[in-house]
C-alpha cells in the first residue's frame, strides 16, 4: 500500500494525509500517537527522520506510516545507547519533566516491564532496545481512531476514456473521447459507476478548455465518509 506524502494538523483531533495521486484521508480521534503515526510521541527537533511528512500544532512529528514512527523511537534510543547513557539518563532525555512528563513513572514502567535496572548502560543491553521501544509505545498510549476518506466530487467536465479493448461494452465504446459534465451523468452513470466498468475520466486540460470550462475545471466540493 502506498504511503502518504503530506500530513497536517487540521484541528478537532484530526490529521489530514495526502497521497501522491491526490487522495486524502482524515484520521479522527484516537490518541495523538495514532493520529500522527508517531507511537513514541517524538517532538520535532529538526531531525530529518525517514518518513517525516509533517509537524502538528504541538510540534510533534507526523510520519507517513506507523512503521516509520516506531523506527524513529528505535533510532533515538539506539543513538542514546551509543552515547553511553544509562536507561535512566536516556529516558530523562527522551521524556524530560519540563515537557510535562512524569519521568520517574516512565522509568519505573520500563524497569518493571523489561527488568533492566535504571542504572544499566544501554550499550550493555543493546539487544533489548526493541523491548524498551514496546514499553515506550505502551506508556505513551496508542489508541486507534477512525480513518475517513475525503471524497472529492468533481465539478466541471471530463473526457470519457475506455480501456480500448474487446471487453469494453458497446455503449461505453461509443462514448470514447466524448465530453461529459460531472453534474449531468450519462445513462448508467459516470466512468466506473456501472458494475464491472473499467472506464475512466480524463480531466479536461485547463489550457485546452473553453473559458467556461476553465471556470469550472479543478473545482471541488469536499465531502467525508467513514
Amino acid at each position: 500500500m502506498d504511503a502518504p506524502i503530506k500530513g497536517r494538523d487540521i484541528g478537532n483531533l484530526t490529521r489530514e494525509y495526502e497521497y501522491a495521486d491526490g487522495r486524502k484521508e482524515h484520521w479522527v480521534g484516537g490518541s495523538k500517537s495514532w493520529r500522527n503515526n508517531n507511537p513514541g510521541n517524538i517532538r520535532d527537533f529538526n531531525i530529518p527522520w525517514d518518513g517525516l511528512i509533517g509537524i502538528d500544532a504541538e510540534k510533534f512529528c507526523i510520519f507517513n506510516s506507523y512503521e516509520q514512527g516506531k523506527r524513529a523511537i528505535r533510532v533515538d534510543i539506539t543513538t542514546k545507547a551509543k552515547r553511553g547513557l544509562t536507561l535512566e539518563q536516556a529516558i530523562y532525555a527522551y521524556a524530560p519533566p519540563q515537557d510535562g512528563n512524569n519521568t520517574e513513572k516512565y522509568i519505573e514502567h520500563i524497569v518493571y516491564e523489561t527488568k533492566i535496572s535504571r542504572d544499566t548502560p544501554l550499550s550493555a543491553v543493546i539487544g533489548r532496545i526493541p523491548d524498551i521501544v514496546e514499553v515506550i509505545q505502551e506508556h505513551e498510549g496508542y489508541t486507534e481512531g477512525t480513518i475517513r476518506e475525503v471524497v472529492q466530487e468533481r465539478i466541471g467536465k471530463y473526457i470519457w476514456r475506455t480501456q480500448a479493448d474487446k471487453n469494453v461494452r458497446l455503449e461505453h465504446r461509443m462514448r470514447e473521447g466524448k465530453v461529459f459534465d460531472w453534474e449531468s451523468p450519462p445513462e448508467g452513470g459516470h466512468p466506473g459507476d456501472a458494475y464491472g466498468c473499467r472506464c475512466w475520466a480524463e480531466d479536461i486540460n485547463a489550457e485546452d478548455a473553453s473559458p467556461v470550462d476553465k471556470m469550472f475545471n479543478s473545482k471541488y466540493r469536499q465531502l467525508t465518509k467513514d
